[in-house]
C-alpha cells in the first residue's frame, strides 16, 4: 500500500507547529495547536487504524513521547475517559471517536483487512457531543484539569462536508463555522416535530444541551491512504473542540 501524505501531514514537527513549540519550550501548558501536531505526528508511521482502541493507543503512545503522563479508560463520575494526560499537575481529558466508511487496507502481516462501514453518521455525530458534556462535567468538579479535548478522526466526508438537506442532526453538525450548544434532534419520522429525543431500536438517545456554544473549526489533513490495486484514495482528516 502506497501513501500519499502532505507536508503538513507527514513533516513533524511541522515546520509552523515546530516553532511555535520552540518559542514556548518554557510553557508547558497543553494547547489545541499542540495537540493536533501530536495527532499529525502520528500519520507518518501510522496513517489510519484498526480501531478506535488502536487509534487511542497509538495517541497515547505519542503524548508520551512528549513528555506527558498517560492514564487510559480513566474511571470518573461513574464513566471512562478514554486518555488522561498529565504534566506538571496539571491534567487533561481527551476524548475520541474513530469513524470509518468501508475501507480495504493491507494489514501488519500483509494481509487483507477490511475496515467497517459504520454510517449511522447522526449518532457519531451525537456520541461526538456527548464527549465533550461529559468533559464539562469533569471540569466543573476538578481544578486541577485545566483544558479538556474531544477529537474525532475519519475517512467519511460527510462528517466534514456541508450537508445538502435538512437532518434530523441539523443542530449539531460537525462541518466548519457550525456553532453548537443544543444537542436535540429535529423532525424524527412518526414522531412530535422537534422531539429533543431519538429512539433507535430499545435505545434513547436523549438530548441535552451543553454549557456554552462552541464554534466548530476548520478539520486538519491527516493522511491519504493510495489502495495498491485500484488506486483509489482514502482522505483521512481530524477535528478537535477544546473544551
Amino acid at each position: 500500500m502506497r501513501y500519499r501524505r502532505s507536508q503538513s501531514v507527514c513533516v513533524f514537527p511541522h515546520p509552523e507547529a515546530s516553532l511555535s513549540l520552540r518559542l514556548n519550550k518554557n510553557n508547558t501548558t497543553m494547547t489545541t495547536a499542540k495537540l493536533n501536531a501530536i495527532v499529525q505526528s502520528m500519520a507518518c508511521k501510522r496513517p489510519f487504524f484498526y480501531s478506535e482502541a488502536d487509534f487511542q493507543h497509538s495517541l497515547a503512545l505519542a503524548l508520551k513521547a512528549n513528555g506527558y503522563e498517560v492514564f487510559l479508560e480513566y474511571p470518573i463520575n461513574g464513566e471512562h475517559i478514554d486518555i488522561i494526560a498529565k504534566k506538571n499537575r496539571a491534567y487533561y481529558p481527551i476524548e475520541l471517536k474513530y469513524k470509518t466508511k468501508a475501507f480495504t487496507c493491507i494489514g501488519v502481516f500483509g494481509n487483507t483487512c477490511s475496515l467497517k462501514d459504520q454510517q449511522a453518521r447522526d449518532l457519531g455525530r451525537f456520541h461526538y457531543w456527548e464527549d465533550v458534556k461529559r468533559i464539562e462535567n469533569i471540569k466543573k468538579g476538578y481544578q486541577e484539569i485545566q483544558e479538556g479535548y474531544a477529537i474525532i478522526l475519519t475517512n467519511d466526508s460527510e462528517y466534514w462536508t456541508l450537508p445538502s438537506k435538512p437532518t434530523i442532526d441539523c443542530d449539531f453538525k460537525l462541518h466548519a463555522g457550525m456553532k453548537v450548544q443544543n444537542v436535540f434532534w429535529h423532525n424524527i419520522p412518526q414522531k412530535a416535530i422537534n422531539n429533543p429525543n431519538y429512539v433507535a431500536g430499545k435505545t434513547v438517545y436523549n438530548g441535552f444541551s451543553l454549557n456554552k456554544k462552541y464554534d466548530v473549526p476548520s478539520w486538519i489533513d491527516y493522511s491519504t491512504v493510495i489502495h495498491p490495486e485500484s488506486d483509489r484514495t482514502q482522505v483521512f482528516k481530524f477535528l478537535t473542540i477544546s473544551v
